[in-house]
């Protein structure tokens, strides 16, 4: 590796500032963005520079120079009397002045101090040092601090936007609810629709048709995260033609992807507004702090208020819907012993989760008057598109006493990642003391999905929970969630891991990376494979599954929708 000088004099600010699509930015770098790029120093860091090199280097000549010139001056003399003797002895004029001139130079250099030679060089290799390039092929750049003759542009798409409210079309008591989004002029931000809704939970009394106040002793609390979880299944058609199905489980697909994919400190900051509260490492301890908290929010039976993102496919992505769209959403609630849980072993009391009020909160996008017109014109030719991960859970029931067990996920489209996660059968069913967000690893071996002839992990998992041997599979969930040797954290410890967050998380991509772009399709059956080191307990265990693939969803100008031949 050889270092490159680099004259600093070469550099100019218009060297780094490029221009396009109306913006101007410097090269390289996002479009105002400062960024972690290129390191700006320590603040009010003041080095050397070259004034202070040279500024050194002149304090320290100084009384070496005073030396020095004694030292010239009586070399002087000596060489223009032996220049003066060759002459009168007859010599060449130009030989002699060469040859004695040589000399003296020699002499002179031989007498002058050590110190002064030595440090001289070593200030001439560090102003060369100083300024030298590590490599040719490295490009030039300037802090984008520097930018100071640009001003950040200027939002001219939206003229308006607002966040409208939609009431169920049938009475809150009856179920499911279902909302209706009218087709008007207004685009809708579909990352920003919210389920606003209202509970209080109420004590059966006698035959349960009677119910009465909570009183202080009951030890009853909602489940995780309520505000989303409540939801059974969910529905969404777009002009008459169903774009989801949650196969009655979307209460886990919400679980999921909070406790997998959102960093701990939104977890225990914003979540707070659709119910969600840590556990320890047992969400049915009544002295943690998640169930305390949980049973806070409905103790005396008061009214809970909680706000949650509706969680389905086409909503997941940032694409503003495109207008004169007509969008059926339809929420069918679970039942009272799934979404509460009263652990006591000798309570006999049952409860009911009642919910008062239940609306949309959607943000409409009114655009400038112009760029309507285009996009109308653009739908004339081409339809709007839409990318987005499509998701399918399913369920699967492994009987009691078993110690292998192998069944077909998915039959079509293999998954870019998927999720499985094990629950007790009566748990998933509904029982008020077991959470249904209990993930257990149930004594697991081996786990293996097998997919297009190639099996993950390549190298079998050898697991033994009881001797804590599992970090294979920690480090992989990790690994798939793009959490492992992160900054962020999604809260999941190896002890949550062994103590009821036991979920196994296999990345399917070619590349096995979680990035943006799509994969490439493949068609076949994803399967799956579990061995046990022990067998099944007596109440039998629930597979969930939790499949992600890449689909494309299309709208043209006559808002007739459309897809890829594999997302519906």
């Amino acid at each position: 590796m050889v270092h490159i000088l680099f004259d600093t004099s070469n550099v100019q600010l218009s060297d780094f500032v490029q221009h396009g699509a109306g913006l101007t930015y410097f090269e390289g770098l996002p479009p105002y963005q400062r960024g972690r790029g290129y390191y700006v120093g320590i603040p009010r860091q003041r080095g050397a520079g070259l004034s202070s090199i040279f500024k050194g280097l002149w304090r320290l000549l100084l009384p070496m120079l005073k030396t020095t010139g004694k030292t010239l001056g009586q070399e002087g003399l000596a060489t223009g009397s032996r220049i003066l003797s060759g002459l009168a002895e007859g010599g060449n004029l130009k030989d002699t002045l060469s040859s004695e001139a040589k000399t003296g130079v020699e002499n002179e250099v031989h007498q002058l101090p050590n110190e002064l030679v030595v440090n001289v060089l070593i200030h001439l290799v560090f102003i060369k040092m100083a300024f030298s390039k590590i490599d040719v092929d490295s490009l030039n750049t300037v802090s984008t601090a520097l930018n100071f003759f640009d001003i950040p542009p200027t939002q001219v798409s939206v003229s308006s936007a607002a966040f409208r409210e939609y009431l169920t079309l049938n009475p809150i008591d009856q179920k499911p609810f279902h909302f209706k989004i009218h087709p008007t002029s207004s685009y809708i931000d579909l990352s920003k629709c919210f389920i606003f809704t209202e509970m209080q939970v109420m004590k059966k009394k006698g035959d349960g048709t009677d119910l009465v106040v909570l009183e202080d002793a009951d030890q009853v609390a909602p489940i995780q995260m309520i505000g989303a979880t409540f939801i059974k299944n969910m529905k969404i058609s777009i002009n008459g033609r169903e774009t989801y199905d949650s196969n009655s489980l979307h209460h886990y697909k919400s679980y999921l992807d909070v406790e997998l994919s959102y960093p701990k400190h939104v977890k225990d900051s914003y979540l707070e507004a659709a119910g969600y509260y840590s556990d320890g490492t047992n969400q049915i301890d009544r002295s943690g702090t998640g169930f305390k908290m949980r049973r806070a929010l409905i103790a005396g039976s008061k009214v809970a208020q909680f706000m949650s993102k509706i969680d389905a496919d086409i909503f997941n992505q940032e694409l503003y819907m495109v207008n004169n769209v007509e969008i059926d959403i339809e929420i069918t609630p679970n039942s009272d012993a799934i979404l509460l849980l009263a652990p006591v072993d000798d309570d006999k009391n049952t409860y009911h989760l009642k919910i008062l009020n239940c609306r949309l909160f959607v943000k409409t996008i009114e655009l400038m008057d112009g760029l309507s017109l285009d996009i109308a014109k653009k739908l004339e030719v081409t339809p709007a598109r839409y990318a987005l991960r499509k998701t399918s859970t399913k369920t699967f029931v492994i009987g009691p006493g078993r110690k292998e067990w192998v069944s077909n996920l998915w039959t079509e489209q293999i998954p870019r990642r998927c999720v499985i996660g094990m629950v007790s059968h009566d748990a998933h069913t509904g029982s008020y003391k077991k959470s249904p967000f209990n993930f257990e690893h149930f004594n697991v071996r081996e786990i293996t999905i097998s997919a297009n002839g190639r099996e993950y992990p390549a190298v079998p998992y050898n697991l033994d929970f009881a001797a804590d041997k599992f970090v294979r599979a920690f480090h992989d969930m990790q690994e798939s969630l793009s959490y492992a040797y992160s900054m962020d954290s999604n809260g999941i410890s190896m002890n949550k891991f062994k103590s009821g967050w036991c979920l196994f998380v296999f990345n399917l991509t070619n590349n096995m990376e979680d990035d943006q772009c799509f994969d490439l399709i493949k068609n076949g059956t994803t399967s799956i494979s579990i061995k046990f080191n022990e067998a099944v307990p007596a109440l039998g265990i629930s597979v969930i599954g939790l499949g992600e693939m890449d689909a494309l969803l299309m709208l043209d100008k006559n808002r007739t929708l459309t897809s890829d031949t594999t997302v519906l």
